[in-house]
């Protein structure tokens, strides 16, 4: 079991990517524990990789914890880092690059009740197993929605903003 630690302040947006290193095999489980150490996040990787973004609200020292669970020894491959935020009104259009194992973040306002929907259209062609992850959060952090794509475009249909 590996781990990382850093500091974070309120009000910053990190991200965690995990994928299994070149000619790989090993499967793991992705932990990120708050300050308090109350686990915040896990998810497993295999041959599809694992994320996690979050506003921070608890400043301190995080911790990132990768265990494997198949296949040991293997190698892994973590991307870290904090992400910047961008505010975004509805309706809205981005136009934007990320680069592998990186979060784009976009802050939306939206009333409870209200329903919206978000329409992805990937500019390039992509290798066979390259995938993102689209995932909306409520205020309370809740997750609202949530896709992988790696298709050339997707319609995630209509969303109600939660109450």
């Amino acid at each position: 079991m590996d781990r990382y630690t850093f500091e974070a302040t309120a009000g910053q947006f990190f991200n965690v990517f995990v994928e299994q290193g070149v000619g790989s095999t090993l499967e793991g489980d992705l932990r990120v524990f708050a300050p308090d150490n109350t686990e915040i996040h896990m998810s497993s990787f295999a041959s599809l990789p694992t994320s996690f973004a979050l506003l921070v609200v608890q400043p301190g020292t995080y911790t990132i914890e990768i265990d494997g669970t198949l296949n040991e020894p293997g190698t892994y491959r973590l991307v870290a880092g904090f992400s910047e935020s961008y505010e975004l009104s509805l309706p809205g259009f981005v136009d934007e690059n990320i680069q592998p194992g990186h979060a784009q973040v976009f802050l939306v306002s939206a009333t409870a009740g209200d329903w919206f929907s978000v329409n992805y259209l990937r500019r390039e062609s992509v290798a066979s197993g390259t995938v993102g992850l689209l995932r909306m959060r409520a205020p309370s952090n809740a997750i609202v929605f949530e896709q992988n794509f790696a298709a050339i475009a997707f319609d995630t249909g209509l969303i109600q903003a939660p109450s």
